[in-house]
């Protein structure tokens, strides 16, 4: 299939929308939504009227997190509220607590106070999304690598990690950080310095470090230091207190897919990693969105790199000794100077060294993996069909979560975030830990997805 096919879906899409609800705004989620509803058995003329109230609630919500409005005080809503007490209900549709109230018409959705009326014919749509319904459970669409449609996946060195229960990984890299003069970087003679031993490559950047005659009871953090300087998107490898003697000693195992990371000014050349007093990092707030940086800098007190270093992760899954299978919910990796999350469902019939299917299952604005998981039954049907399946976790606030579509989606627009790398990170992190075929499949089961795939197609 070529881009150009689904550049058609997509017009055709924007098409059946305008025909479908000449103009009114989000038409397409109506119909999901009262195509939703009639298969949990509410009548054909209700289910339409709770559609158009789901997509009105949805509107509502955007305008709220993009501040466009305000929402109506709580005093105002509680006695609404008990004006009606007694003739409305509440339908939860699609993670929605759509008001609905009896009329002489059957159960309808209500605006306000006033009922919905089950406005267009949607008919021949309806039944279009049903049959969608349950073929999209069954087709994934191929992603794109550069300007095809395909990931083709290299052969790489087995490797082994650091963490309990397996082989140590070969650390065959070298790296000394020293205490400088601030004003020439000179090594100051006989001051604090350190050795770091790590893996070039592998599924994680695997790490030994020792330091020593720091001060003794002050905390210490390992840090990756992008440029320039604050060093925004900084990634902390470890955080340790010198001991009596001044002496910290630290290993890990970081979800890193590489280093250094497309935004550090120092890419493609190599990695800065520095020892900081602990107290001088900025940590950040905001959830998702948080990015850690410096807020003080004294390099008297830091140890600082010999060299700059360079680490890939290999997709070395298919040679990896056994992998568990099972649901892990949350799993950690760096990308794009943000701690992103993924949840992860590995199928029982997942067998180490055989090639399986890897799809993705994106939320769509505002929802989340587990909404999104809930939606799809993507779980249930990997389980089944034998794929390993990924959910990422949109950014932005928890309550609005997204993705960086352009000109759409909130936060993760405003903030720039690369969700193309996440994507690509995700993969690479994926492949190291387990055996993935060839081709890497996404699941678009989300209507206002489609905005971010279009930005997946040019990756």
């Amino acid at each position: 299939m070529t881009s150009g096919h689904w550049r058609k879906q997509i017009y055709d899409r924007e098409r059946c929308e305008k025909k479908l609800g000449d103009g009114e705004p989000g038409a397409v989620l109506t119909l999901w939504a009262a195509v939703v509803a009639e298969v949990l058995g509410f009548e054909h003329d209700e289910a339409r009227t709770l559609g158009r109230a789901v997509a009105g609630l949805n509107a509502y919500s955007k305008g709220v997190s993009l501040g466009l409005f305000q929402p109506t005080p709580r005093e105002v809503k509680e006695q609404r509220q008990k004006m009606r007490k007694e003739e409305m209900v509440t339908i939860d549709l699609l993670h929605r607590a759509v008001p609905a109230k009896h009329t002489d018409e059957g159960l309808r959705a209500l605006s306000g106070e006033s009922p919905i009326h089950p406005a267009g014919n949607w008919r021949p749509y309806r039944d279009l999304i049903q049959r969608q319904m349950i073929h999209a459970m069954r087709i994934v669409v191929l992603l794109f690598s550069g300007v095809f449609l395909w990931v083709t996946l290299v052969d790489a060195v087995p490797a082994s990690v650091v963490s309990s229960g397996r082989p140590e990984a070969k650390l065959d890299g070298e790296l000394y950080l020293y205490e400088k003069n601030p004003s020439d970087g000179s090594i100051v003679p006989g001051g604090a310095w350190g050795k770091m031993s790590y893996a070039r490559e592998g599924p994680a950047f695997e790490f030994v470090f020792s330091a020593y005659h720091l001060r003794p009871g002050v905390s210490y953090t390992l840090i990756y230091f992008p440029d320039p300087w604050p060093a925004e998107g900084l990634i902390c490898l470890a955080t340790a207190t010198g001991d009596s003697e001044g002496t910290v000693q630290v290993k890990g195992s970081v979800p890193i897919a590489h280093l250094p990371a497309k935004y550090d000014a120092n890419y493609p050349a190599g990695a800065k990693i520095r020892l900081v007093l602990s107290d001088d990092i900025d940590w950040g707030k905001g959830g998702s969105m948080a990015r850690k940086r410096m807020r003080r800098w004294k390099p008297a007190q830091y140890l600082l790199e010999a060299k700059l270093i360079n680490f890939s992760i290999t997709r070395a899954g298919c040679n990896a000794p056994g992998e568990k299978s099972g649901t892990f919910p949350r799993k950690l990796i760096f990308s794009g100077g943000l701690d992103r999350q993924y949840d992860l469902l590995v199928p029982s019939s997942y067998t180490p060294g055989k090639p399986a299917p890897l799809v993705f299952n994106f939320h769509g604005f505002t929802a989340d993996p587990e909404t999104q998981d809930w939606l799809s039954a993507m779980s249930r049907l990997a389980e089944e069909a034998g794929f390993i399946l990924a959910t990422p976790k949109g950014s932005g606030n928890e309550e609005v979560l997204g993705w960086n579509a352009g000109e759409c989606c909130g936060q993760a627009a405003l903030e720039n975030v690369d969700d193309v790398a996440f994507t690509s990170d995700m993969i690479d992190r994926i492949s190291a830990e387990y055996c993935v075929g060839s081709r890497v499949r996404l699941a678009i089961l989300q209507l206002d997805f489609y905005e971010f795939w279009g930005h997946l197609i040019d990756f």
